[in-house]
């Protein structure tokens, strides 16, 4: 069978170019759904083209986080406090949507419009996965056709292609295919372009990737490794290679530590370390008998047979995580335990998945040991990698070796098919004819290439299969048909004056996500401020500090949701009108369910739903040290009622604040209506001064005497991510540079160079 890689190659590279170009061609962009409901224009909703709900993190967190790390107004080069909503709070530097990840860095020189840059991203992690997959697979020795297969559904798979929109998991992918590739040379070969490519891929992974994955991909690399190391030749040239991949993953590891410092500080003040073991369980799938059991384990196959799983619900009738092989990739899969002998690595972790996806007990053992701690995470989708791989493997062992029982490679090639018809027939669903006609063609191709051994098939069933499911999972839409602008929108903009902030009030139970349609259930979700400049007390927060969560039970008769995570409206009580209403900076009050506020501290604005404190809250104010505010836990009952002097801010950034206070004989206290947090900083006078917590929540600052200017500055860890940033540029630099003088100097020498050794296994 011929190895020449051009033709694989070239048909990678139509495929990449039939998925992405239309879209880019058309101005499109990567978004969920076209934000009416957000901005409260429920009833024009765009019927041009496909939205769904289901990936609000996408609308609602990553694009605006990236939004301001484009527009902020920031005072380094990268954005390091959002003052938009939850009082203030540190910005989000992981999933790719900070300047920490040097391509996001790279992409807001060319664009500050977060829309575009977020699908440019998702672009680079998908034409990411297919080349460090193409190349891994390669490294390994594997058949061209066999590393285009992979690369196909790896890259651009239904996993890949339906998470576009949350770009952290194709990223895991991405990243965790480029750290394969480069131990795979290093463990063969440790030279210092394979060991900086193992720590730049790492550091990369746990930029971006999601967290929970990182682990489960984690858990994959390290048995690639343990395998590549026990094929050495004595335990001396074991024990040099294991401390060479030990110490550049350390250096991979110090290099991400910038921003997991930060991330450390926060979730040592969250909530969330203490959440329990129900917390992890339920994003499990409980099938509802053996049908439901069918239907789950089929959508793992080929989820189009009962719609488009893109598609809100109802329109696709049960809840679907992403992770589908296709039929051409599980048929390739099923075909692997042929050769268990050889790939028992792969499909015992294959197996590890779905032992714990469908046994709770094991998972929880998981979680209880701090590996799957992280987040609930259904644990099939672990091992997704695992199971392509498997796929890759056994068509590359068709190709070298050809089956020696192509009966029984048929077979086993057809048990996903079995599993995805039994389904049909016993879960009841109305199938989608055309769909079950591409699934069996997708199969059909699978045995022809098991029977004849001719590579065309496959590859055509592999190229057909992406792109085919791909165009069907895409939500693509044109930047104008995103609405931001809206009556509710202007009201708000009329009547809140900057730095000051709104809160939704309403004594009705809500929901992030309506059960049935996947409505919100009140306009302008948190985060979303960002987009219109705007400032709220609200959250959507996975690690929202302990006093935040304590501060909106103070506030509001309920509080904060699911562990802090959310925090969408203050239920009305008598106890919100206590002294955090007005240190809160709150000026607008929006009431959709007919409430109305206190009359004597609130007026209606006419013809909206939006309420407007007669008086204004004080941002800041300079407040004399009597009994209640010297200690190290100074409490506030209000500003307007208390003595103060006036305060003026003369400068205003996201991360630097400054003041004019009033100077006085005797230390005071300067209040500044905004989160506390340990990373920032005040200045006076060429020295530090102390920062406390006031009512254990709002920022003050401890001004000795005769001080007139007091200076705040954020200071946390992720301003040193420029650090690795440029410590890599120059490193890889020095290996291009020195690798041309290389070639420079064979070429002026007399003879041939040696050929590159070849590879000693296909096996994994």
């Amino acid at each position: 069978m011929p190895s020449n890689p051009r033709l694989p190659l070239c048909l990678l590279a139509l495929v990449v170019l039939g998925l992405f170009v239309p879209t880019l061609l058309r101005g499109g962009v990567w978004f969920a759904h076209d934000n009416t409901l957000e901005v409260g224009l429920s009833d024009a909703a765009d019927r041009e083209h496909l939205s769904n709900r289901r990936f609000s993190d996408q609308t609602n967190q990553f694009v605006p986080f990236l939004q301001h790390q484009l527009r902020g107004t920031s005072a380094g080069w990268i954005a390091t406090w959002n003052p938009h909503s939850q009082l203030g709070r540190p910005p989000f530097h992981l999933s790719g949507v900070s300047k920490a990840y040097f391509l996001t860095r790279f992409f807001s020189w060319f664009s500050d419009n977060a829309f575009r840059v977020y699908t440019w991203l998702g672009i680079s992690a998908l034409l990411g996965s297919v080349l460090f997959t193409w190349l891994f697979c390669r490294a390994r020795g594997l058949h061209p056709v066999a590393c285009a297969v992979g690369a196909l559904g790896l890259g651009l798979g239904a996993y890949n292609v339906y998470w576009l929109t949350f770009v952290l998991y194709p990223w895991s992918v991405c990243w965790t295919m480029g750290l394969l590739f480069s131990l795979t040379l290093y463990v063969r070969r440790p030279t210092l372009a394979a060991g900086l490519g193992t720590a730049f891929t790492l550091y990369n992974l746990l930029l971006t990737g999601y967290p929970q994955q990182v682990v489960w991909n984690g858990l994959l690399v390290a048995g690639f490794v343990v395998l590549d190391l026990a094929r050495l030749d004595g335990p001396g040239v074991r024990l040099r290679r294991l401390a060479g991949v030990g110490g550049w993953a350390a250096l991979g590891l110090a290099c991400a530590a910038p921003v997991y410092l930060d991330l450390w500080v926060n979730t040592v003040e969250s909530a969330r370390v203490d959440a329990p073991i129900s917390f992890y369980l339920w994003n499990l799938p409980k099938p509802k008998g053996f049908a439901g059991l069918l239907v789950f384990l089929a959508q793992t196959i080929d989820p189009f047979w009962i719609g488009r799983p893109v598609e809100q619900f109802p329109a696709y009738p049960v809840r679907y995580l992403g992770m589908s092989l296709l039929p051409v990739f599980a048929a390739c899969a099923s075909v692997s335990l042929l050769w268990f002998r050889r790939l028992w690595g792969l499909v015992l972790f294959a197996g590890l998945g779905y032992l714990m996806t469908f046994w709770p007990g094991f998972y929880v053992g998981g979680v209880e040991l701090g590996l799957l701690a992280l987040s609930p995470h259904l644990p099939v989708i672990g091992v997704l990698i695992a199971l392509l791989l498997l796929g890759t493997w056994s068509v590359d062992l068709v190709l070298r070796e050809g089956v020696a029982n192509r009966s029984v490679a048929v077979v086993l090639a057809g048990l996903p098919l079995v599993l995805v018809v039994l389904a049909a027939v016993f879960g009841a669903y109305e199938l989608r004819p055309g769909y079950v006609l591409v699934g069996c063609t997708g199969f059909g191709l699978v045995f022809l290439f098991l029977w004849s051994g001719r590579s065309g098939w496959i590859l055509a069933g592999a190229a057909a299969s992406v792109l085919f499911y791909g165009r069907q999972l895409l939500l693509e839409r044109p930047i104008e048909s995103i609405r931001f602008d809206s009556p509710l929108v202007d009201a708000i903009r009329d009547n809140l004056e900057p730095g000051y902030r709104f809160a939704w009030v309403d004594d009705r139970p809500l929901k992030l996500q309506a059960a049935d349609n996947g409505g919100i259930a009140l306009p302008l979700p948190a985060n979303q401020e960002i987009y219109h400049g705007f400032h709220s007390v609200h959250t959507y927060n996975s690690l929202s500090p302990q006093r935040y969560q304590d501060w909106a039970g103070r506030i509001s008769a309920i509080g904060t949701r699911q562990l802090g995570r959310v925090f969408r409206s203050i239920w009305p009580s008598p106890k919100m009108y206590g002294p955090d209403l007005e240190l809160a900076g709150l000026q607008l009050l929006l009431c959709p369910s007919g409430y109305v506020p206190d009359p004597e501290r609130f007026e209606a604005v006419p013809g909206t739903i939006v309420f407007r404190a007669k008086a204004r809250p004080l941002l800041e104010a300079q407040l004399p040290l009597d009994a209640e505010l010297t200690g190290d836990e100074p409490w506030l009952d209000g500003v307007l009622g208390h003595e103060h002097w006036p305060v003026s801010r003369t400068s205003t950034g996201d991360d630097a604040l400054v003041f004019d206070v009033t100077s006085r004989d005797e230390p005071s206290l300067l209040f500044v209506s905004q989160a506390y947090h340990p990373g920032w900083h005040a200045f006076a006078n060429g020295s530090e001064l102390a920062t406390v917590p006031i009512n254990d929540f709002y920022q003050g600052v401890r001004v000795p005497a005769r001080t007139e200017t007091v200076e705040l500055r954020f200071l946390p860890f992720v301003r040193w991510s420029w650090v690795p940033q440029l410590g890599f540029l120059i490193g890889f630099a020095a290996l291009g540079l020195a690798a041309r003088h290389a070639r420079r100097g064979r070429r002026g020498s007399v003879g041939d160079s040696p050929a590159d050794p070849k590879p000693r296994s296909a096996t994994p």
